[in-house]
């Protein structure tokens, strides 16, 4: 059993809430993308982590069919999608540029898959212009995604445990997270 013992951070408490003018520092660094009045269930912080590593794609989408077959993607995985985009260019202008993106049979494989969470290495999943809508069809199917991971090149192992923490904030589009992998 699972216990938060965090005090929320109610809308009118919450200087990130989406009705203020500093809503956008939720979307700052890693960040989970979620709508105001989605509550995440504390048994969703800490799963399986699965490493999808297509870091070799720059050219085209990703692809279902580039996903290793060596990784068995399991119902309630956070599966982490390797680019080393963020290590390349971050924090360069580039890094918000034609970053590497998932096509939308992508999109709904994972969501076939029945998974916990998406984590990727680059500003979204796909680029500004879809960016918003695959997140809320995403959210559409109980799956989260979190931005902007960090050190994933340092990831030796293909599946690992993942803490997930993000802050207790209501009222958000986005929260800040700490992401940790369990090798």
């Amino acid at each position: 059993m699972f216990i938060d013992l965090t005090l929320p951070i109610a809308d009118n408490d919450n200087p990130f809430s989406s009705n203020s003018p500093v809503a956008k520092y939720g979307h700052m660094g890693t960040h989970l993308d979620k709508t105001p009045t989605a509550i995440i269930p504390v048994n969703r912080f800490i799963s399986t982590g699965k490493l999808v590593d297509v870091s070799h794609i720059r050219e085209k989408k990703i692809e279902p069919a580039d996903f290793p077959e060596s990784v068995s993607i399991e119902k309630d995985d956070f599966v982490i999608i390797k680019t080393n985009w963020l290590q390349e260019h971050y924090p360069d202008k580039t890094y918000f540029g034609l970053y590497p993106e998932l096509s939308q049979a992508s999109i709904d494989y994972l969501i076939s898959k029945n998974i916990n969470m998406i984590g990727i290495d680059t500003p979204g999943l796909t680029r500004s212009d879809t960016h918003s809508d695959v997140d809320r069809y995403l959210l559409k199917h109980d799956i989260f995604v979190v931005e902007n991971l960090n050190n994933v090149p340092l990831l030796t192992k293909t599946e690992f445990i993942i803490y997930c923490f993000p802050m207790n904030l209501q009222q958000v589009t986005g929260l800040p997270v700490r992401i940790i992998a369990a090798l």
